[in-house]
């Protein structure tokens, strides 16, 4: 099975959303786990310098 890739946006909506675990949004999207926790990372660490802006 070949999974699709995902934009960056795909994961941050579910992050956003905050209701699912990470194994429910890999599910969702048709990814790893893993690649969920490493965007997971991405969006935490940059989560601030984003929102401070605005």
């Amino acid at each position: 099975m070949k999974r699709a890739k995902r934009s960056f946006d795909d994961y941050v909506a579910y992050f956003r959303e905050g209701s699912l675990s990470d194994i429910e949004i890999a599910e969702r999207l048709g990814v790893s786990r893993v690649n969920v926790w490493r965007m997971r990372q991405k969006w935490e660490s940059g989560e601030t310098s984003i929102n401070e802006g605005s």
